[in-house]
């Protein structure tokens, strides 16, 4: 495992992820918005592909965003996951069991809240804590009842909540299964170069229109640069949603047993696995735990990568899993 000082942390833009690939004969790009985050896919036209190709696969890709969103966005009022939100009594599809699944599997194995309940928090103390100074102990209390993941329930297809005023959150989750989505429709088209970026998620396969591994930069970190294939990385958190109080660091997370904000210096999390919503999953796991309990988890479980960005002496520095091997220093390949 490593740790060392990266830059000094600039407090502005975000951990978001943007590739570099130039434009060549023979891929193609696609742009829309999928569980409220704008995409973006860029991918080879394999050889022979009729000349309907492009729009067969914008045909396929609109399909799968539809599916998605009736079943688990909260920007379509009439999905499966607002009606649950809603109390009222529908059957899940296997897109919203598939996630709450992984979510039930992921909190599990690694102890974290997952933070999908925290609505009634967040709405409590506002945004950006900005009513830290005026929230009372006799507030927090009224809405803990409300907070857990534990407190959802899936029997024969149908979601059960302990309380009416739980309210559930897949947007990181459900981008994550988006990119799996279409990754897998892109290779049932016999697309096998292709590179997708919804929210902070990017699945990569095969190569760039150069022909080399596909290159990721993250922002805020300008020297570091990933190069994937047949990887997917997700990540959560961004210093915007950092605030100092004092002497303490708080992330945008909520500690859901007692409703107070995260005192962490945990400010950005990367996991890079198989699976869009595995990255997803555990990113969203490692920054509930914060720093010192996502170190000692991914030290005792080598098969799972990750860069852990933390704030320390008002600079920004790393942590790195040892899978993940730098070369020239800031260029690593997993």
């Amino acid at each position: 495992m490593k740790r060392h000082v990266l830059m000094v942390l600039t407090l502005a833009g975000s951990f978001l992820f943007y590739t570099g690939c130039s434009s060549k004969e023979g891929y193609k790009t696609i742009t829309g918005v999928a569980m409220g985050h704008s995409f973006k896919i860029v991918y080879k036209v394999p050889p022979y592909a009729p000349t309907t190709f492009s729009s067969d696969i914008k045909r396929a890709l609109n399909k799968h965003i539809q599916e998605i969103d009736k079943s688990i966005s909260l920007y379509y009022k009439s999905s499966i996951l607002n009606q649950i939100n809603s109390n009222l009594s529908v059957e899940t599809d296997s897109i919203f069991s598939t996630v709450f699944l992984k979510a039930k599997e992921v909190a599990a194995h690694t102890g974290a809240a997952l933070n999908i309940t925290s609505r009634p928090l967040q709405e409590l103390w506002g945004y950006n804590l900005i009513n830290y100074e005026t929230v009372t102990e006799e507030e927090i209390q009224n809405v803990l009842p409300y907070i857990g993941f534990h407190k959802i329930h899936l029997k024969d297809g149908i979601i059960s909540k302990e309380h009416p005023h739980i309210h559930i959150n897949f947007n990181t989750l459900g981008v994550g299964l988006s990119a799996d989505h279409f990754a897998d429709m892109l290779r049932s088209y016999h697309v096998t170069n292709f590179m997708i970026e919804i929210g902070e998620v990017v699945v990569c396969q095969g190569v760039n229109p150069s022909e080399a591994p596909w290159r990721i930069q993250l922002k805020q970190a300008a020297d570091n640069v990933l190069y994937l294939k047949d990887k997917s990385i997700s990540a959560h958190g961004s210093p915007l949603n950092l605030n100092v109080k004092g002497k303490k660091v708080y992330n945008h997370l909520f500690d859901t047993k007692t409703g107070y904000p995260a005192e962490d210096p945990l400010i950005s999390v990367v996991v890079i696995s198989e699976s869009s919503l595995m990255a997803s999953a555990y990113s969203l796991a490692f920054f509930s735990m914060g720093l010192d309990k996502s170190i000692q988890f991914l030290e005792s479980h080598s098969n799972l990568q990750a860069i852990l960005f933390y704030y320390k002496d008002d600079r920004l520095e790393i942590f790195t899993t040892s899978n993940i091997t730098p070369r020239h220093e800031t260029l690593y390949f997993p």
